[in-house]
């Protein structure tokens, strides 16, 4: 277990209408790009819907280059994202963007996600990355509420900004283990100074997890913002 951190000090989104292209399986081959599978086909400035209900649904992104969407977003059960060699997805709107998970649900992220503009993972379920995450852009992203799992070969880099737990429902949880990478290139920061965020906790377990950030700036807000590690 690493933990790498150059200096440490204490510290709504809108969305634009778009359309929704919900996912009903009807090519029944699990492959994102048969128009057989969505009310309709996604596009750029889409977003994308799964509702399994208490089932469990596997996607394949099986075009090679880059697919781009506005949200990923998951109502129900548990949806595992995967992609053919050479395929990768971005999900970045203008405003609201990313990957937004419901209550109970989970998502599993084993497709490389290319990023160039701010990301955000809402909703209080869970996503489990296991792949690659790159957001090239400066500014800030967020990961609001819910669980985060950075886990087997997964690696995640920031150059901006990454927030945790500035939503102001259920606190967030962030967990880096197994042999997972999460970098952040400027402030890695939990919780928020206005007292109203639910605040994080920020896990690294592990002897194979590594958590490198420029700065790390634990949350002034009445909710306890909490960093751990484990070797």
């Amino acid at each position: 277990m690493k933990v790498l951190i150059a200096t440490m000090t204490a510290l709504s989104t809108i969305s634009l209408m778009a359309n929704v292209c919900t996912w009903t399986g009807g090519a029944r081959d699990g492959k994102w790009s048969s128009p057989g599978n969505w009310s309709a086909l996604p596009t750029a400035t889409d977003e994308v819907e799964f509702d399994p209900g208490d089932g469990a649904l596997d996607v394949t992104l099986d075009a090679v280059g880059l697919t781009t969407v506005s949200i990923v977003r998951v109502k129900s059960g548990k949806v595992t994202l995967s992609a053919v060699e050479g395929a990768s997805l971005r999900a970045t709107g203008t405003n609201t963007s990313g990957l937004d998970v419901a209550v109970d649900a989970e998502l599993v992220m084993a497709v490389p996600l290319d990023l160039n503009a701010r990301f955000n993972k809402s909703g209080v379920g869970s996503v489990r990355f296991q792949s690659t995450l790159t957001n090239t852009d400066s500014g800030s992203s967020y990961f609001f509420d819910g669980k985060v799992f950075i886990e087997g070969d997964a690696n995640l880099s920031f150059d901006g900004t990454l927030g945790l737990g500035l939503g102001k429902g259920a606190r967030a949880k962030v967990v880096v283990k197994d042999n997972a990478r999460l970098r952040v290139g400027n402030t890695l920061a939990t919780g928020h100074n206005d007292n109203k965020s639910a605040g994080a906790d920020l896990i690294v377990d592990g002897d194979g997890a590594t958590l490198t950030t420029w700065k790390l700036y634990l949350g002034s807000n009445t909710a306890p913002n909490r960093m751990s590690s484990t070797a």
